[in-house]
């Protein structure tokens, strides 16, 4: 399930509200909440939505792979898109066909060599639980972010986020 982290809980974000996990449905207390099954790109958009108006803004997607989240967020409307990972062969496939609005750039998402306040989003899927060192990641996302931005950050595994909070969590973490 997806839920979105309030301000006590994104100590490390500079207060911005968090999106950790992903399965569906929109529930009163900010929680999603997404039927198993049904994990295309069209529902994840939807949910994404229901937390987050991307129109407009300056996105940078950590771990963005081949870019298909980077392309979602274009199509949702941002205005432009910088998508960063660190593996050089699949970077060069998805510049293939990567439209205008989007660069995508070879750094590790602990240390991007983006400018300060480069971003309005950042969006960190399916990668946090790779990462060995959640501090450089935690402090290179909240570079990245104008003041008042908003990190983004799903995990792919529905059963971590069922674990109680703790060093070893990422919950526990953020």
């Amino acid at each position: 399930w997806v839920t979105l982290l309030r301000d006590a809980d994104t100590r490390a974000t500079g207060g911005q509200p968090v999106l950790l996990g992903f399965e569906a449905s929109s529930e009163h207390d900010g929680t999603l909440r997404i039927r198993r099954g049904e994990q295309g790109i069209e529902v994840w958009a939807e949910a994404f939505l229901g937390l987050v108006d991307p129109r407009g803004l300056r996105a940078v997607d950590l771990g963005c792979g081949g870019g298909t989240y980077s392309r979602e967020l274009l199509r949702l409307g941002a205005a432009h898109v910088v998508g960063v990972d660190s593996s050089a062969p699949i970077l060069d496939a998805a510049r293939g066909d990567a439209p205008g609005r989007l660069d995508l750039v070879r750094a590790d998402v602990g240390a991007t060599g983006l400018p300060d306040g480069a971003a309005d989003l950042v969006l960190c899927r399916a990668v946090v639980h790779h990462l060995a060192d959640l501090d450089a990641f935690a402090r290179e996302a909240h570079r990245l972010l104008v003041p008042g931005g908003r990190l983004v950050v799903q995990d792919r595994t529905p059963d971590d986020v069922d674990e109680p909070p703790g060093p070893d969590n990422l919950r526990g973490y953020l």
